[in-house]
């Protein structure tokens, strides 16, 4: 009988975790014990009630340990877990666009004057414009439909992607859109030679400033093999569904826990991110996070109660959502025509609610204040 209840290893930790000041984040840890034993957590004395004990510590670096002891007539015990310290946190959300390319293709065929003039970058430039929207349109390299792909999309906008590469940008996704879960069971070698592919392209049209490294793979499903080289090329978040996750309109979620489109963590993990939202996995040095929101998912009425409930519940300070860019095409055999309101009106009531739109590939989670 010994275990850390508060915090949890992998635990994002922010100023609604305790009292930040300028000396660090106040934490209390507590967890059960003995109730004879002595108990210090980092050295502090914790005060004992029956089995519950209870101390006062304070963080201040990125990463902290927390190490907790238990001596008695029994014996002595520790346990040890690892947290993240989100320093001067705010709320703030990362959204971002899967599965890209119809658009690419259909500037690339009709070479309008603008990228924006086209309907699909033009909504989304009036988003930024109205509410603060950065976004990461994550990017097939071809479309299986039509042959094109990213090596025929021009350079001749090179530096209009450039000039608003502080709240667009543009990161790998796949190859292309099938074979579904490309990246389930495929060796790291074809994942990072697709990734570098698209990667090159990305550069080549739009620069280096609009490059950045993808928050979500194709079907969040990697060997846990890839993450290390994908660390290496600089991804620091990774988000999925994780626990029991949808993969098409009208699915209803089962009654048996279940866990899918997470790259391979355990069902323990699932669960903490379905109750939590944030993990950090310090074996690979990336956050996971669920993804709050997939709008292609939800018809209008369920989307704004979900984002309703999301503004309101003040633990959530930093939030993953997403749609997929298909459903705005009537040509795609799921086209949904509110697709674009959908859009919006997730990107207006988080706003409105007081999140800040950031890209979660920088900093930590798009905190500049923290230095992973």
């Amino acid at each position: 009988m010994f275990e850390i209840l508060f915090p949890a290893h992998g635990e994002i930790l922010s100023r609604k975790s305790g009292m930040e000041k300028a000396s660090g984040l106040q934490i209390r840890v507590y967890g059960i014990a003995r109730p004879a034993d002595r108990v210090t957590v980092n050295g502090i004395t914790a005060i004992r009630c029956g089995e519950r004990f209870e101390a006062d510590i304070t963080l201040t670096e990125f990463r902290s340990t927390i190490t907790v002891c238990a001596e008695g007539s029994r014996g002595k015990s520790m346990r040890e877990i690892k947290v993240i310290y989100d320093k001067n946190s705010f709320r703030r959300a990362n959204f971002c666009m899967d599965d890209n390319i119809f658009a690419f293709a259909e500037v690339a065929r009709d070479l309008p004057e603008s990228i924006f003039d086209h309907f699909y970058f033009g909504h989304f430039k009036k988003l930024h414009e109205r509410y603060g929207l950065k976004l990461t349109l994550n990017l097939f390299y071809g479309d299986l439909r039509t042959s094109f792909t990213l090596d025929r999309f021009p350079d001749r906008y090179k530096e209009e992607w450039i000039a608003n590469s502080d709240w667009l940008k543009l990161a790998f996704h796949a190859k292309t859109e099938f074979p579904d879960r490309p990246y389930q069971n495929a060796e790291d070698e074809q994942l990072l030679a697709e990734y570098d592919q698209v990667c090159n392209e990305i550069i080549r049209f739009a620069g280096k400033e609009s490059l950045i490294a993808p928050p979500n793979i194709h079907w969040a499903m990697v060997k846990p093999s890839a993450l290390k080289p994908l660390r290496e090329r600089g991804v620091r978040f990774l988000g999925g569904l994780f626990l029991n996750a949808r993969t098409r309109i009208g699915e209803n979620f089962d009654d048996t826990l279940s866990c899918d489109i997470g790259y391979f963590k355990s069902e323990e993990d699932s669960l903490f991110l379905s109750q939590k939202q944030l993990m950090y996995d310090f074996d690979h040095d990336i956050c996971f996070g669920t993804e709050a929101i997939v709008c292609n998912l939800e018809e209008m009425p369920e989307l704004e109660r979900k984002l309703a409930a999301l503004a309101a519940d003040e633990r959530n300070e930093a939030l993953h959502l997403l749609s997929h860019e298909q459903y705005s095409f009537p040509f795609y055999e799921s086209y949904l025509p509110d697709h674009q309101q959908r859009l919006e009106t997730t990107v207006r009531m988080l706003a409105q609610a007081g999140f800040k739109f950031v890209f979660f590939s920088e900093g930590f989670l798009g905190n500049s204040d923290c230095i992973s």
